[in-house]
């Protein structure tokens, strides 16, 4: 899951997200990761209009977006 992370943050891509948050809600998101530091992902929520940090071991799955639409 960390390469496919680094790929975008590389190609500047979006992803989306299946993402277990805090309070044991599953959420999906739009993102545009921007960094791995350690287990954290810093990324820009295109869904939640705002930088958000995103715990990898909350990650459930990911999937590159083309154009807003997962491919």
């Amino acid at each position: 899951m960390k390469r496919e992370i680094h790929s975008a943050i590389k190609h500047h891509q979006h992803i989306r997200i299946i993402y277990v948050g805090r309070d044991g809600q599953t959420t999906m998101r739009v993102i545009r990761p921007l960094a791995i530091e350690g287990e954290r992902l810093k990324a820009y929520c295109l869904t939640r209009n705002g930088p958000r940090v995103f715990s990898l071991s909350n990650l459930l799955a990911i999937e590159p977006v083309v154009n807003d639409h997962a491919v």
